[in-house]
């Protein structure tokens, strides 16, 4: 996350301000899907015509399904309704074309390796004393159990038997050239790993050499691969475990080393972990735990201040002309304008190579989201910053934007269940918040420097009362490291394939 805040914050804040400044300037004569076919021919000259239909289809539908469910879930709340509630409804009702039988066991399945993937994490990171481990090379073992943990529930979701593991001495230290993480297919290894999390490419193919790995693929940091590979043209390199023929394509999610030490050390600063369990498994009761766990991500995000720190930096000093698009959606709630703008701009920004977090290609359904969600926040973070609510009330609201957010995506989606999926990744995944924090920000920057700071300022304010919230529900990690806890950190960048 720190690479996508320091290189290309600049760029995005520069694309977003242009596309807002064109909508200021759109004819009224022109719709807004004309609109958007204009700015991406203009912008992205290879794009071809089904490209743009099919991403201007999507954008449309999705932010407009996400302000119906927004409005829907307040009048609900308003109403003396809970947001899980309402979201577990809207998880019940994607489940309606499922046997009760059928959709109960597949959100079982979900939720049973979600528990083992946070009770591993929580093994791997404490010593037997039951305290935080502080070794330097903490993130290295995080590394391997995120990789276990992502892959393990990428295979529930698809109904998959293929179960990854790491291998750890039974109270006889770890022998020379052991295997880091293997992929079982019922009791069979059918892969296997050696794990390597070093500062640079270099750095980690020098230590391959030192070892024998022979019939171990090795597993290195995002961005590391490529480097690595030439470095040891006869090794099969790798930044995620599976994705071949044997695991039916089905992957763990990449992790860079910057993200593993950042998941040290929210770890090493913090005590307990969040645990939860259920008593008994239906239907009804699996979609409202679900959505508790997505509410509590969603209070967890929001102690996530640090990007947004060094964001704001960036932002800070440069000359701005200010949008009216933006300046109404953040302070009057006037606001499909900006969220067409801010998405076209997203896909824009993609598309060039500014945004090293979102891959090229991404589809109109996840950059509509993420400037749904990043100016609906924004909007929540001005308010308290001005004092028109409280901060608590606001974290009441950044909730109900999180499950709003499923809600939409289950209403857009086919195969209910499986969209499911797709919101936890986006609401809960530290790297897909990032984005949509920072995009945010923007957002209330190019609306003015007042504004800007406004929402800088709220944010931070509801971060802090997110932090109380959390610690009151239990003594859990309550920073980015928390994630890796819920129901979302256990999938934190299955954000690709959602894009």
């Amino acid at each position: 996350m720190n690479k996508f805040i320091e290189n290309d914050t600049e760029q995005l804040q520069q694309v977003m301000q242009r596309l807002a400044i064109a909508y200021d300037n759109k004819s009224a004569n022109i719709s807004d899907e004309l609109w958007i076919k204009q700015q991406l021919r203009q912008e992205i000259p290879s794009i071809t015509d089904e490209q743009i239909n099919m991403f201007v289809n999507d954008t449309l539908s999705v932010i407009k399904k996400h302000g119906e469910n927004l409005n829907s879930i307040n009048a609900y709340c308003d109403n003396n309704g809970k947001k899980e509630q309402w979201l577990s409804n809207k998880i019940v009702e994607a489940g309606s074309n499922l046997s009760v039988v059928e959709y109960g066991e597949y959100l079982s399945s979900i939720d049973e390796v979600i528990h083992q993937n946070n009770e591993a994490m929580i093994d791997t990171i404490s010593t037997k004393a039951g305290a935080i481990n502080q070794g330097d090379n903490l993130h290295g073992f995080i590394a391997e159990q995120y990789h276990a943990n992502t892959f393990n529930l990428n295979a529930a979701l698809q109904g998959s038997n293929l179960r990854a593991e790491v291998l750890k001495p039974n109270g006889h230290g770890y022998a020379k050239n052991s295997v880091d993480v293997v992929i079982k297919d019922n009791s069979k290894i059918i892969e296997r790993y050696q794990v390597k999390y070093y500062k640079d490419f270099e750095a980690t193919a020098k230590a391959v050499l030192h070892g024998d790995y022979r019939n171990q693929r090795v597993l290195t940091p995002l961005g590391q691969k490529e480097g690595v590979s030439e470095l040891l043209p006869n090794k099969s390199v790798s930044d995620v475990i599976g994705g071949n023929k044997k695991t039916y394509n089905i992957t763990s999610s990449p992790l860079s080393k910057e993200d593993a030490l950042s998941l040290q050390k929210a770890a090493q600063r913090d005590n307990k972990v969040l645990q939860q369990s259920w008593d008994s498994y239906n239907t009804k009761e699996l979609a409202y735990n679900i959505s508790k766990k997505v509410v509590l991500s969603s209070a967890q995000a929001m102690v996530i201040t640090a990007g947004l720190d060094t964001a704001v930096k960036v932002i800070q000093g440069k000359k701005v002309k200010s949008s009216e698009v933006m300046e109404l959606a953040v302070t009057t709630g006037t606001n499909t304008g900006a969220k067409i703008a801010t998405a076209t701009a997203l896909k824009i920004a993609s598309e060039k190579g500014f945004l090293s977090a979102i891959p090229k290609g991404v589809s109109g359904f996840a950059v509509g989201t993420i400037a749904s969600v990043a100016v609906e926040s924004a909007k929540v973070a001005y308010k308290i910053s001005t004092g028109e609510i409280s901060a608590t009330k606001g974290l009441d609201l950044m909730g109900r934007i999180s499950c709003s957010t499923i809600g939409g995506i289950i209403g857009a989606s086919e195969g209910g269940a499986t969209a499911v999926l797709a919101g936890l990744v986006l609401t809960t995944n530290p790297i897909a918040l990032g984005i949509m924090g920072i995009t945010g920000l923007i957002t209330g920057s190019i609306a003015g420097s007042k504004v800007g700071e406004a929402v800088y300022s709220g944010i931070k304010t509801v971060g802090k009362v997110a932090k109380t919230v959390v610690s009151g529900i239990a003594s859990g990690i309550k920073s980015i490291g928390s994630g890796i806890k819920s129901v979302g950190s256990s999938i934190i960048s299955g954000i690709k394939s959602f894009f």
